[in-house]
């Protein structure tokens, strides 16, 4: 399906979309660069989360939105892919803004023994993501080589309390999507230790 205004191709884009999104949930820390933003849905709602969402969700998911702008997240999900509101503790993908903490999140789904993979998938709208130095997050886990570092702008420190909380139990716990406003893309699977944090 392609936007005849924009030129955006959903189909095209979320291949791209999916194969950078693979890459940096194997790479923790490492900065991808998503191609291309969706056209501003509703005004509050950035077009490259809005990418990451289409990408990610469809009809057989379910999602929550949290924040000033969750009214414009569900009603544009819900109207372009028909994925499924619902609370927080049922969500499989949960959007949420960086720059506040969001509390609901301590409810979300962490999987189980058995099943881990069914743990929720938050994706945070932050304004920038780099690798300056010194890094203000220090990473280490499965897929990062010593460690990895990332300065993030935009997030509320309380939010990334909260994801070494849910993933202090591994397997069990939340993978995170950190997305920029400028297009930069970085994960923070639930095997990432956020080993230490410091002002740049």
């Amino acid at each position: 399906m392609t936007d005849w205004e924009t030129g955006f191709d959903i189909v095209f884009e979320s291949q791209q979309t999916f194969r950078l999104l693979l890459d940096a949930m194997a790479r923790p820390g490492k900065i991808n660069r998503l191609p291309r933003r969706l056209p501003e849905p509703v005004a509050g709602i950035s077009g490259y989360t809005a990418a990451v969402a289409v990408t990610l969700l469809d009809g057989e998911v379910t999602f929550a939105a949290l924040g000033e702008d969750q009214a414009a997240w569900s009603r544009y999900l819900a109207l372009n892919i028909r994925a499924v509101p619902a609370g927080v503790e049922h969500a499989d993908f949960i959007i949420a803004p960086g720059e506040r903490f969001n509390a609901e999140v301590e409810a979300a789904r962490r999987g189980t023994l058995l099943f881990p993979e069914r743990g929720a998938t938050v994706l945070f709208t932050v304004e920038t993501i780099s690798g300056d130095s010194p890094a203000a997050l220090v990473l280490s886990g499965p897929g990062i080589r010593g460690t990895a570092g990332l300065t993030v702008a935009g997030i509320d420190p309380a939010n990334l309390e909260m994801l070494e909380r849910a993933n202090s139990e591994y397997p069990l716990g939340i993978d995170a999507i950190l997305i920029g406003r400028d297009g930069a893309l970085a994960c923070l699977p639930r095997s990432t230790k956020i080993e230490r944090k410091v002002k740049s």
